[in-house]
């Protein structure tokens, strides 16, 4: 669905920011500086602001960090009164996949896994990455999803300089570890390596995308999907100082519309800045809007040539 018929629905799922720490260091990562974690006091305003919104009923934990590195991660978990949660990880951390589900509202969890060896993945991720813990997570997962059925489980690949060739072989990864789901996101910002690789990238894409249908997979096409989207609303993200940014490119662009910690949600989502970023001007400059640009061939012509 075009993100532009979305943007006057009030949003049902936010994105929190739980942790800027991370032990990784990827490539086309923006993330700068050592990190810190949200404070619990603020955590729980910010799921007060959620509740007192009559819409807000899901959460999404993502960030520049990973939500494991916050030691009171699980807690907050288990005291967030919410419909439905959903978490983003690396998954080179330990994960207690039972304790994440103890109130019975996990309903999705993404690895975020860029290649299929160690020595790829590090070369990727940075020297950091515990393979072996990898591993181990997904085995667990698997023994947790025999067991909760209805928690949906992806494998999200940032498609990159490293490893655009090898997207069929990370979609067999998928296929022996069971994944339900499988994303390929491409690099916010880098449309000049996407347009230059763009005949490499979409073929390898369509491989992978022809195993998943064989193996009952699901899968899209990076170039016509649009992570802004949860459910069915254009999802908004609240960073650590509880800055509410109304989409993900927003936060790439630094554009706030107020903070959670001070006003409602109701109160921001009529503010003067949300209703002007409703009218999509935003959305016409959107690293993933442009995308269909380059498939036509509009933009960055020249580089691939």
């Amino acid at each position: 669905m075009n993100p532009l018929r979305l943007l006057n629905k009030p949003p049902t799922s936010i994105s929190i920011e739980a942790s800027t720490k991370c032990p990784l260091n990827c490539t086309y990562c923006e993330r700068a500086g050592k990190g810190e974690n949200i404070m619990v006091e603020d955590y729980k305003k910010i799921t007060e602001r959620m509740s007192e919104s009559g819409t807000l009923a899901n959460i999404v934990y993502c960030g520049i960090g990973e939500s494991f590195m916050h030691p009171k991660f699980y807690q907050m978990v288990d005291e967030t009164e919410v419909k439905s949660i959903s978490i983003i990880s690396s998954g080179m951390l330990p994960i207690d996949f039972e304790r994440l589900h103890n109130n019975k509202k996990l309903k999705l969890i993404i690895f975020s896994i860029d290649a299929v060896t160690e020595d790829k993945i590090k070369a990727i991720c940075g020297e950091k990455y515990q393979f072996d813990v990898l591993l181990d997570n997904l085995k667990a997962m698997n023994r947790f999803a025999e067991k909760n059925p209805k928690v949906m489980t992806l494998l999200n690949c940032t498609v990159n300089e490293k490893n655009y060739n090898d997207l069929l072989e990370i979609m067999e990864f998928a296929i022996e570890h069971k994944f339900k789901i499988v994303h390929y996101s491409l690099p916010w910002g880098q449309e000049e390596f996407i347009a230059r690789n763009y005949t490499e990238i979409t073929a390898n894409i369509q491989r992978a995308r022809d195993a998943a249908q064989k193996n009952k997979i699901i899968t899209d096409d990076p170039f016509h999907s649009y992570c802004c989207i949860q459910i069915d609303s254009i999802m908004p993200f609240v960073n650590l100082k509880g800055e509410l940014f109304p989409c993900g490119f927003a936060l790439h662009s630094n554009y706030i519309v107020g903070n959670l910690l001070e006003s409602s949600f109701d109160n921001l989502w009529n503010s003067e800045k949300y209703m002007e970023f409703r009218k999509g001007s935003l959305c016409e400059t959107c690293f993933m809007m442009r995308m269909g640009k380059i498939e036509s061939g509009e933009l960055y012509a020249s580089i691939r040539q």
